[in-house]
């Protein structure tokens, strides 16, 4: 997958699919990788430890915007919608961090995790 600058601004080559890399380890964890920010998705009963859990038994979509920001940890900002959002995620991620930012808002009210860090 690349991406090209335009204006300050990450586009993603419309012509190419998103690809989501699975991590090491157990937990089956998926990242979809961009400029300054990742979607993380973690299935429900994905084994290994992660940073945060899911609220319940389903699986999680993270967006992770590497900004510094709220967590002293990693550094990283963390916005959690609990479910599967992969799909909504691949169309809308490859308009660039705004994009993704106005999806999480417009979902966190009804689907946000109370491990979201903002």
């Amino acid at each position: 997958m690349s991406a090209t600058k335009h204006e300050g601004k990450t586009k993603m080559k419309t012509k190419e699919k998103p690809v989501w890399k699975v991590m090491g380890g157990l937990s089956g964890n998926e990242i979809l990788d961009f400029d300054g920010f990742f979607i993380s998705y973690l299935p429900p009963g994905g084994f290994g430890i992660s940073m945060f859990a899911a609220d319940g038994d389903g699986g999680e979509t993270a967006l992770v915007v590497m900004d510094g920001g709220a967590n002293k940890v990693s550094g990283n900002s963390y916005y959690i919608l609990n479910g599967d959002w992969r799909k909504d995620y691949e169309k809308v991620a490859q308009k660039g961090l705004k994009a993704c930012m106005d999806f999480y808002k417009r979902k966190k009210r009804n689907h946000g995790s109370s491990w979201s860090q903002e």
